[in-house]
């Protein structure tokens, strides 16, 4: 293993060194001394029993005894990175905050540079979908889509084909819609458009604004409704004074 002559690496050997004499008689974790990543066998001596804490920091100490952006340095992250999301009994919080946030930052910049142009695992192909049939299937970008299949990918046909539905009753709603207006051909993607601008809006509601009769004593006054409010401030109703103290309405 060509690691760095560093105090990483003696510290990595000098907890080997300690768990081969002294084997951890509670629970522990069988450790590649030489990670299989980077050539190591599983042969006996190249397997340690440690503690969690010891397996813990030998992964950390590993991804500090290789040259920052080299291979090895990347497989050790990756290895790094893994031990927490191991499934089972043995599952352990082994990260504190600070090294966790380091570590899955460089983590998230190799694998978006592994998953970068040839390296990614869709690179060249694309999804492919077949309504009748309702199947999909992987295809090159090379080939020629074949004849009754739709590019692209459908996870749940369900949910697919209601959709569909739905755009289908939207296009009929939204096709021969005149605004309520000018009377003109109404183009809108809004269902619920019922003129073709704000100006043409504005201008309707104001000619057909409804209009109600005010009484203020033996005067009448013929406003629009939405006028009503400030003609009450100042002494109009839409009762006559005489109907409000008839006995029919005390």
């Amino acid at each position: 293993m060509n690691c760095l002559e560093n105090k990483y690496t003696k510290w990595y050997y000098s907890i080997i060194k300690t768990a081969r004499v002294c084997v951890p008689e509670c629970y522990a974790e069988v450790h590649h001394i030489v990670p299989v990543s980077l050539g190591g066998s599983n042969d006996t001596d190249n397997l340690v029993k440690l503690t969690a804490k010891q397996h813990f920091i030998c992964h950390l100490l590993l991804t500090k005894m290789f040259m920052l952006g080299s291979f090895e340095y990347y497989k050790m992250l990756h290895a790094f990175c893994m031990m927490d999301w191991k499934a089972g009994n043995s599952h352990m919080a082994r990260y504190t905050s600070r090294i966790y946030i380091k570590q899955r930052q460089e983590f998230s910049e190799y694998m978006s540079m592994k998953q970068t142009g040839c390296g990614n695992n869709q690179y060249g192909t694309m999804w492919i979908y077949n309504e009748k049939i309702k199947e999909c299937m992987k295809l090159s970008k090379s080939d020629d889509i074949p004849a009754g299949w739709i590019r692209g990918r459908v996870l749940n046909w369900d949910a697919h084909f209601k959709r569909k539905l739905k755009l289908i009753d939207k296009e009929k709603k939204l096709t021969n819609r005149k605004c309520k207006g000018c009377k003109q051909l109404l183009i809108s993607s809004n269902i619920q458009s019922m003129f073709c601008s704000i100006e043409c809006g504005n201008s309707y509601h104001y000619t057909h604004a409804k209009i109600v009769t005010l009484y203020k004593g033996n005067e009448t006054k013929e406003v629009k409704r939405q006028n009503v409010p400030a003609y009450k401030k100042i002494g109009w109703d839409m009762v006559l004074r005489e109907e409000l103290e008839s006995p029919s309405r005390l």
